[in-house]
């Protein structure tokens, strides 16, 4: 095609434009709003998705968190107890720190000032278990629960709200009526700006962590009752295998042998077996599980690691299985 033609061509289109000015004005409008319209769904889904993917950053890629439900049946019916973290701790390998939570809302006043804020009881693993980072002073230490010191680490949120223009340590402040020691404040964490998104994430910088026997307001009215279990493993791939054996050994008081109701009548033992978690299954056999159980289709765990190719947990299962069988 030539200039001249292409210039002929420009020529008959531009004046067509201006002799249907109305047309041309509509349709450029048009094809403006179609445009804006796909740019504008496009940021609300990478808006979204950003939002989802800062929310599971919160938790922690290689964390298990376990909320209790009491009253709904089935699993978490009976609730969760200080036990139950010393059961995992103790059973499930390749688990850095297991902290329970009991958590309220409760108005926090110090320095003239007050703020709405969480307060959480726990101990000292929480550190480790939610990644927490000090701004300054210390944080709870083992001597504090066994002599049910009333000192607390302030989130910076509280801190800004109460103590604005000095040093928050040695300060007191008051929690539900209770008066503490603030020791330490949290280094600030980045949080999700609006509303609550679906995955429910606490907020480090509006709590005040106290130690875990001192606090009598949680949802859990049980001297050794908790709210949450924060589980952190040694590695992200381990998140799975670790929260099915959780899950398995949180039925009635985190007794290996017994299954929860979910159709299967898998034992933690058997949920090991079945996804090749061979540390898990090495555990749960030196704390008393029984490797001749059968599930609700009449497998054993050996059985169910044979199926799966689990070679090196078969082994395992195989000598215990003789072990069990062995005259006493």
């Amino acid at each position: 095609m030539t200039s001249s033609r292409v210039l002929l061509l420009l020529r008959f289109g531009l004046r067509s434009l201006l002799l249907h000015k109305l047309r041309s004005s509509l349709s450029i409008l048009g094809v403006v709003f179609g445009v804006s319209a796909v740019v504008a769904m496009a940021s609300v889904g990478e808006g979204a998705r950003r939002e989802a993917v800062a929310q599971i950053g919160a938790l922690g890629i290689d964390t298990v968190t376990v909320r209790a439900r009491p009253g709904t049946g089935g699993l978490m019916s009976a609730g969760l107890r200080l036990g139950h973290a010393e059961s995992i701790h103790a059973v499930v390998p390749g688990v850095v720190a297991v902290a329970p939570v009991r958590e309220a809302a409760v108005p926090v006043a110090g320095g003239g000032r007050s703020f709405e804020a969480d307060a959480v009881g726990t101990t000292p693993d929480y550190r480790d278990a939610a990644r927490l980072s000090l701004e300054s002073g210390r944080f709870l230490a083992s001597l504090d629960l066994e002599d049910r010191k009333r000192v607390a680490v302030l989130g910076a949120t509280v801190a800004r709200a109460l103590f604005p223009f000095g040093d928050e340590r040695g300060e007191r402040v008051s929690i539900g009526g209770d008066w503490f020691e603030v020791i330490g404040v949290l280094e600030e964490r980045a949080a999700a700006k609006g509303r609550p998104g679906p995955i429910r994430t606490r907020d480090v910088n509006r709590s005040v962590l106290v130690p875990w026997p001192v606090l009598d307001h949680g949802k859990d009215p049980r001297p050794d009752g908790v709210d949450e279990l924060v589980i952190r493993v040694t590695r992200a791939e381990e998140v799975a295998p670790t929260a099915e054996v959780v899950r398995s050994l949180l039925v009635r008081n985190a007794d290996p042998d017994l299954a929860p109701a979910d159709g299967q009548g898998w034992t933690a033992l058997m949920a090991a077996s079945n996804n090749g978690h061979f540390d898990s299954a090495k555990a749960l056999l030196e704390a008393g599980a029984s490797s001749a159980l059968r599930d609700e289709a009449w497998d054993t765990a050996l059985r169910l690691a044979q199926q799966r190719g689990h070679r090196d947990v078969a082994q395992l299962l195989e000598a215990s299985v003789r072990s069990e069988s062995a005259p006493r």
